[in-house]
């Protein structure tokens, strides 16, 4: 099945691509935080990734440069769907490496589904079949809301359903069916399950069972649990999350390393820190971007030693990270990396040190 992941900092749109992609078969998942897409985009298998480019913390364009340059994801294609039609757009778009797509709002249901079915017919030869396919979101909430009340007989698809439309309409279900869904769901389940968990208040009860759930026997339950715990925010997560650094699965340390950033507990420092040296690539990306979040100085040494990593994309998170901390004993380091053998290191430098 092809799965399209879209980033897009209004819920409102995410709604729409959902309600005209969802008619094609296809699985779609969607997002409005950058650092939660890149996690996906490092989890999952995504087909097709789709964007907007006027974001809070991190604009389309840099997000896209990461993307660039890190050889696991600069195949993925990318449509560019925004409201900023201007001519430079276009221009910018076309310095960035293989943009496939570029499509303007406000657009009609037909344009976004010929963009995406010319993109992934060149990528992978497939067409979406549209026609005859019935639209999932189309079944009243009511009776799709009551179908999680018999979790355990349902098929993988009414659950789909289910937790799509209790995703868009409040109130949401009873935490425990949420999280029967974490537990027992295949990985697009589990995601759905977990923004659902991580936009609602919590009772402790529920935290306690999240925190349980990082030592599930299942690797996706593992990382699943670690988002949910970063969207909440809980400091009572710090510790167990620290732990599942050492996780032998690398993408429950990515999720680790993404919500100690969310969290923002300066506790965190000296575990992300040494998260640094990961042999995973994803696994120091994280870890670089959570340092950011923690505006912590006693991490800009360790992201002055991310500025050496063999890997740009480190690199380049290393730079972003340290303006963010805005300390001047990052200037040096910015500084360094205006001589960076890769092109979108130095800019993002250069733009660092300008702020």
């Amino acid at each position: 099945m092809i799965r399209i992941l879209s980033l897009d900092n209004e819920p409102q749109m995410l709604d729409i691509l959902s309600l005209i992609l969802r008619r094609t078969g296809c699985e779609h998942l969607t997002t409005d935080d950058n650092y939660e897409a890149w996690g996906l985009l490092n989890t999952l298998p995504i087909h097709l990734f789709t964007q907007d480019l006027m974001r809070p913390e991190l604009d389309g364009w840099q997000f896209l440069y990461w993307m660039k340059a890190d050889a696991t994801l600069s195949d993925i294609p990318v449509v560019i769907i925004t409201a900023n039609a201007q001519p430079t757009s276009h221009a910018q778009a076309a310095e960035v490496t293989d943009v496939d797509a570029y499509l303007a709002k406000p657009f009609r249901a037909q344009e976004l589904l010929h963009v995406v079915d010319d993109v992934l017919s060149q990528h992978y030869a497939v067409t979406l079949p549209v026609e005859g396919q019935s639209l999932q979101g189309n079944r009243k909430y009511s009776e799709d809301l009551a179908k999680l009340e018999n979790l355990q007989d349902l098929s993988p698809e009414d659950v789909r359903s289910a937790l799509w439309w209790a995703l868009r309409s409040p109130p949401f279900p009873a935490t425990d069916l949420l999280l029967a869904a974490l537990i027992n769901g295949e990985n697009d389940i589990r995601f759905m399950a977990t923004k659902a968990l991580g936009d609602i208040d919590l009772p402790p009860d529920a935290i306690t069972q999240l925190l349980r759930t990082l030592y599930h026997e299942d690797w996706g339950v593992r990382w699943s649990a670690a988002l949910a715990l970063g969207r909440q925010k809980t400091s009572r997560a710090v510790l167990p999350l620290i732990v599942a650094l050492n996780d032998e699965h690398h993408v429950v340390r990515m999720w680790a390393a993404l919500a100690l950033g969310k969290i923002g507990d300066a506790q965190a420092t000296d575990a992300l820190t040494m998260a640094l040296l990961d042999e995973e690539i994803a696994v120091r990306q994280a870890a670089v971007l959570a340092l950011g979040w923690l505006h912590d100085p006693q991490a800009i040494d360790a992201l002055g030693t991310a500025m050496n990593d063999v890997h740009d994309t480190v690199r380049i998170i290393a730079t972003q990270a340290l303006s963010q901390i805005g300390d001047v004993r990052g200037v040096a380091a910015l500084r360094v990396a205006l001589d960076d053998s890769n092109a979108h290191v130095r800019r993002t430098a250069a733009e660092a040190l300008g702020r």
